[in-house]
């Protein structure tokens, strides 16, 4: 985002300090999940939540050196809980699973900035343009995702001068 161009509101949902915050919340739920299993202390949750705090420039320092941003972040989160910390990132081979939910995070964080750009044009005669791909073939585009876009627009008073730009496909 070009920060002289950003409203604050949509700056600081697309910030990186909002970003890290929601993976370091699918972090403590998956932290809580374990507990649930009996896989770690039920108080050490408490103890997580209030202390678990993310610091994007040590991150970013670890990341430098480590070269994988789950594991930078787990490491630099951990940092900030004292003996907690050991509970955080568990089991490394759940990394794949924690990236699924880092993506769950991300998505749901992008319905939140599409939420709040909708809701500053209700009532506004504005128009929704959408650029993308747009096809059934669901590899790198949905026709559902598209169709739960412009309900959401529609909710929201946005239903002209809607349209989307539809992919040519190759002659084999």
């Amino acid at each position: 985002m070009i920060e002289r161009y950003t409203r604050p509101v949509m700056g600081r949902l697309w910030s990186e300090e909002n970003r890290l915050a929601k993976w370091l919340e699918v972090e403590l739920l998956a932290c809580e999940a374990l507990a649930k299993r009996g896989e770690i202390p039920k108080d050490a949750i408490a103890k997580l939540r209030q202390g678990a705090r993310v610091n994007v420039a040590r991150m970013q320092q670890i990341e430098a050196e480590v070269k994988h941003d789950i594991i930078a972040f787990v490491s630099s989160v951990a940092e900030t809980v004292g003996e907690e910390g050991r509970y955080l990132g568990r089991d490394l081979e759940l990394l794949a699973r924690r990236d699924h939910l880092a993506q769950a995070a991300r998505r749901s964080a992008g319905r939140r900035r599409l939420r709040q750009l909708l809701q500053d044009h209700e009532g506004q005669e504005d128009a929704l343009h959408l650029m993308g791909l747009c096809s059934d073939g669901q590899v790198h585009s949905s026709l559902t995702h598209l169709y739960a876009l412009l309900k959401m627009a529609k909710d929201h008073g946005l239903e002209r001068g809607v349209g989307a730009s539809l992919p040519r496909r190759r002659a084999a």
